[in-house]
C-alpha cells in the first residue's frame, strides 16, 4: 500500500484501461516499491504478460533509486514486463551501466512499451530501447476533445487545493493559498498524503479553509457538486479533477508536470512564476488537451 493517494488514483485508470484491453483475464496485482518476494515471482512466472503501471519508477541509478524496486537478478523471471505509462524520476543524466543492463533485460523486446512524456522516451532510447511509445499518463487517456468541452472555461466560485508536504516551498505555497482565500468564496484543500495538513499548518491559519480528508471518495464527491475548480501541486488530484469536468491548474513542482504540460496542453505554471496564478484564475480559457490518440492505440491494440 502507498500513504500517497496519488498512487491509487493511476492505479484506478489503469486497471480501468487494462480491463478494456483483457477483459475476461484475470489480472493478478504486485506491488513495484517493495521487493518481490518468491510467491509474486512464481505469480509473474506463470502469467503471460507482466504490465508495469506507474509513475515516476524509471532512473538512470536504478541500484539505488527503489520506485521500482527490481534487481539484475530479477532477470531469470520467465515473463518480461511492458510498460504502461511509466515515468522517470526527476530530470537527470546519461542512465548509468547499471541502469542499461537491468533495463534491456528485463522489459519485453517484443512488445510496444508506452511511457508518460517524451523525456521518458529519450531516456530509454539513450540505453537503446527503441520499442517504445509516448502515450502520456493512462490517468489523462479519458480526456478526449469532447471531454474536455464540457469543462467551464470561466472562475467557479469554489476551489480545491493541494499541497505536496515532500516538495516545499513555503514561500510559494503559502502565496497560492492566500491567492485562493482572495479569488474565491469557498476554499477547500483536499489531502492527498497524511503528512500535506502538518505542512499547510505551519504556513497559514488552516480554519479558514474546508479540509477534505484523503479518501479518495470524498474528493469525488466534492468535485461533482459543480461550481468548483482545482489548484494544486498535486499533479493527479489536478487530472482526477479534469476527469470529472473541472476546471484544473496545476502549479508545476517537479519534471512530470512540467513534461506532461509540453506534450500535452495540460494548463501547468511552474512554482516559481506563482504571481501569475491570480490573472490566470480569473481570466477565460478553454481546456485544451492533446491526447496521443494513436499512440494510446497502437499500445492497447498489440494486445488484442
Amino acid at each position: 500500500m502507498s500513504a500517497n493517494i496519488g498512487d491509487e488514483i493511476i492505479s484506478s485508470y489503469c486497471l480501468e484501461h487494462l480491463r478494456e484491453v483483457f477483459p475476461h483475464c484475470l489480472l493478478n496485482s504486485v506491488p513495484t516499491q517493495i521487493r518481490m518476494d518468491s510467491r509474486a515471482k512464481q505469480v509473474l512466472n506463470r502469467s503471460e504478460l507482466a504490465i508495469v503501471c506507474g509513475t515516476n519508477l524509471l532512473a538512470s541509478n536504478m541500484r539505488t533509486r527503489k520506485q521500482w524496486n527490481v534487481q539484475l537478478c530479477d532477470v531469470r523471471i520467465k515473463t518480461k514486463f511492458v510498460l504502461c505509462g511509466v515515468g522517470w524520476w526527476q530530470y537527470q543524466g546519461k542512465p548509468d551501466f547499471y541502469t542499461k543492463a537491468l533495463l534491456s533485460n528485463i522489459l519485453s523486446k517484443d512488445c510496444l512499451h508506452s511511457v508518460r512524456d517524451e523525456y521518458t522516451r529519450q531516456k530509454l532510447l539513450e540505453i537503446g530501447i527503441d520499442n517504445v511509445v509516448n502515450t502520456g499518463c493512462p490517468t489523462m487517456w479519458n480526456l478526449t476533445e469532447d471531454h474536455c468541452s464540457h469543462i467551464p472555461s470561466n472562475k467557479a466560485s469554489k476551489v480545491v487545493f493541494t499541497v505536496t508536504n515532500y516538495k516545499q516551498d513555503a514561500v510559494s505555497d503559502k502565496r497560492m493559498v492566500e491567492t485562493l482565500l482572495h479569488s474565491y468564496d469557498e476554499v477547500y484543500v483536499w489531502l492527498q498524503n497524511d503528512s500535506d495538513l502538518p505542512y499547510l499548518s505551519s504556513m497559514v491559519d488552516v480554519s479558514r479553509i474546508r479540509v477534505i480528508p484523503p479518501v479518495l471518495k470524498a474528493y469525488d464527491s466534492l468535485l461533482d457538486e459543480g461550481n468548483i475548480d482545482y489548484v494544486g501541486t498535486r499533479l493527479h488530484g489536478g487530472i482526477r479533477a479534469l476527469n470529472h469536468q473541472v476546471r484544473s491548474i496545476i502549479i508545476g513542482v517537479d519534471n512530470r508536470a512540467m513534461e506532461i504540460s509540453k506534450d500535452t496542453g495540460l494548463k501547468v505554471i511552474p512554482r516559481e512564476e506563482i504571481d501569475l496564478l491570480e490573472s490566470i484564475i480569473r481570466s477565460k480559457w478553454q481546456t485544451e488537451i492533446k491526447i496521443p490518440v494513436d499512440s494510446i492505440t497502437s499500445w492497447k491494440h498489440q494486445f488484442m
